[in-house]
């Protein structure tokens, strides 16, 4: 029979264990494995002793301590184990043995040959991903992340929420699901009048600008927006000509009721050139974004804007008025959500405008005519948590069918040490910024510790090993809590960081390179070739004279990888794989430096350095994967 998946595996005997409760105890139980902290527990353990013990209690099946009733769970289970039948399902042939541990823990052990499979099915080149369940398989799955706005600079809280995002649809991928990026994008809004203002005032440094590199042009719009905001705060005149510039904006792209006061004759502002730098700022800062999406390497599928579904948001808000969903308050549609236990909110304003809200409401029934998904995520900042609880349930009564399938992530805020960030104004952390001075301290120390390199290639590693720090220190924290992003910490080469798991490959690597030299011969494909037909008598796997100890217990945390990524994909938890991923750096580099890898007998390997050798290849397409999944690379040096 072909080896199971992990999660097969699992799932047998859980209901292996299931079988055997009701035929000794005459209950009906649930049972659920899990791995336990320490391997020297086996891999995979369960409590449904102590539940059983608790419900037994008064019945004629009682027993004195819920151990005793681990043991007799334990003796059923060793009998199939031994005779490899006795009612249970197949799958207990790749288990050794099973044992009862106090306070009524039961405890399995995988088997040499399962492990040796395992090993050699990765190592011989078997998709990872093989693996894995696929419970999502058929689903289609649309994540909406990034969200920057045009004409403000693309700050580290989108540069997160890209990284997270990007993540979040990657290990939906893992698991089987069909998924779509998207990126919803406000390009209409007071915020758009605020940088459109600014570059009224700047039109000269604009008209200067147009052959300048694309962060040149973000720059200026960044500049623009927060002249604007500030002057909005202080200046009443410019406040009544921003607001000015909104009713352009909205009636020039026909999103809304126009204002009940026209736009004065007297101002010198044009609507013609006011919707000439619209026009200008806003594809400046989409050619920007994509610029950045693409150093990112990612792409989106999908792209919404404010503009395209405002029209939307207000026929259902005024479909709905009438419905009793939303209710009318001095001049404006609001929805009441304070009958809900939540707060009001203001859907389309006293000048017959769409707010955010509005906008965001006609969102989801446009991206559902683009992608008829079964799953929407909608990943922002935790500021707007509340903003969403209303948004949602608004929706549920208007489309309840899509607020069902609709579910929102939050994440927290990026920090430096030196503290907050605000585009209004103008003290912006950019996310270019931060990718830049990572690279560049990156490639500096390339300079003193790699002089061997020329420009080129520093600058290459430089900015891989440089990104796959920023991915890894941003995900490597519950995604729900702010982070303070370190320098030092996250390019370190140790401790829990990007660059330790990028090394840690690249070690893996390494060693194979050097088996390849040590048999002379002429490229490493062909020492994997020869790693593939390793043949390992399955009477000696479990004489356990194969495998080291050192070599077991790393290949028993290599099985526990996929369980991990299901559960990262299942709650949305990228940290819950790089927590697995270091755990498994940290083991590698140990196996490593404990014993020799590479061993030769007339000039040929042993049968101990070709399996030591396919292990580190096994881990190397382990690690590959998972850090594929958080989108990190792997250099070639190091």
């Amino acid at each position: 029979m072909s080896t199971p998946t992990i999660s097969q595996l699992v799932k047998s005997l859980e209901q292996d264990l299931v079988a055997v409760i009701a035929d000794q105890y005459r209950q009906k139980l649930s049972v659920k494995l899990s791995y336990p902290k320490d391997l020297v527990h086996g891999d995979f353990t369960t409590n449904v002793a102590l539940s059983l013990f608790s419900r037994l209690k008064g019945s004629e099946y009682r027993d004195e301590s819920p151990l005793a009733v681990a043991q007799k769970l334990v003796i059923v289970l060793k009998e199939g184990l031994k005779e490899k039948k006795s009612g249970l399902s197949d799958s207990v042939i790749w288990i050794d043995r099973v044992s009862a541990e106090q306070p009524g823990f039961i405890n399995f052990w995988l088997t040499n040959t399962y492990l040796h499979q395992l090993n050699s099915s990765i190592s011989s080149g078997t998709d990872v991903g093989r693996y894995l369940s696929n419970n999502l398989r058929g689903k289609k799955v649309i994540v909406e992340f990034t969200d920057p706005n045009p004409f403000k600079e693309f700050h580290i809280g989108h540069l997160y929420s890209n990284i997270v995002g990007e993540a979040i649809c990657r290990l939906q991928e893992a698991v089987g699901a069909q998924v779509k990026r998207a990126c919803y994008q406000g390009d209409v809004g007071m915020h758009v009048a605020k940088s459109l203002w600014g570059m009224w005032q700047k039109k000269e440094q604009i008209a200067e600008l147009s052959s300048q590199p694309l962060n040149k042009k973000a720059q200026l719009l960044g500049q623009a927006y927060a002249l604007g905001a500030s002057v909005y705060e202080t200046d009443a005149g410019a406040k009544q000509a921003i607001q000015t510039i909104n009713q352009i904006v909205y009636e020039n792209l026909d999103l809304g009721q126009a204002a009940s006061t026209p736009v004065e004759q007297n101002t010198e502002l044009n609507p013609t050139e006011i919707m000439e730098l619209y026009h200008l700022g806003r594809r400046w800062s989409l050619e920007y974004f994509a610029w950045l999406y693409n150093r990112l390497g990612m792409k989106f599928d999908y792209f919404f804007f404010e503009s395209q579904v405002g029209r939307e948001g207000v026929a259902i808000v005024k479909e709905y008025l009438t419905k009793g969903v939303f209710e009318t308050s001095q001049g404006a549609i609001i929805f009441p959500g304070s009958k809900h236990g939540l707060h009001d909110r203001v859907f389309i304003n006293s000048l017959g405008l769409p707010t955010y809200e509005a906008k965001e409401l006609g969102l989801a029934p446009t991206k559902y005519a683009q992608y008829a998904y079964d799953r929407s995520i909608i990943i922002t900042g935790n500021e707007i948590d509340e903003y969403f609880k209303v948004l949602l349930k608004a929706m549920s009564l208007t489309h309840p069918d899509l607020a069902e399938k609709t579910t929102h992530l939050s994440h927290g805020m990026v920090k430096l040490p030196e503290g907050k960030m605000s585009s209004r104004t103008g003290k912006v952390i950019t996310g270019e910024w931060l990718m830049n001075q990572a690279t560049e301290q990156m490639v500096d120390r390339l300079r003193s510790t790699r002089p061997e390199l020329n420009a080129i290639k520093q600058a290459k590693i430089g900015s891989e090993i440089a990104l796959g720090a920023i991915k890894y220190a941003l995900l490597k924290s519950n995604i729900g809590g702010d982070v303070i992003f370190s320098f030092e910490q996250s390019l370190a080469f140790s401790g829990n960081s990007g660059p330790y798991l990028q090394y840690t490959a690249v070690r893996c690597m390494g060693v194979l390179r050097k088996a390849t030299a040590a048999l002379q011969l002429s490229s490493i494909s062909i020492l994997i070739d020869l790693l593939k037909d390793i043949k390992v008598d399955n009477d000696q796997l479990e004489a356990k004279t194969s495998y080291t100890s050192l070599d077991k217990e790393l290949l028993r945390f290599i099985a526990r990888y996929f369980d991990t990524v299901e559960m990262a994909a299942e709650k949305y938890a990228p940290h819950s794989l790089t927590e697995y991923l270091y755990e498994l750096a940290q083991k590698l580099n140990y196996w490593y430096d404990k014993q020799k890898i590479i061993e030769l007998e007339s000039g040929q390997l042993t049968q101990s350095a070709q399996l030591k050798l396919s292990l580190a290849l096994t881990a190397y397409q382990v690690l590959f994967h998972g850090l594929s999944i958080l989108g990190i690379n792997i250099p070639e040096e190091m």
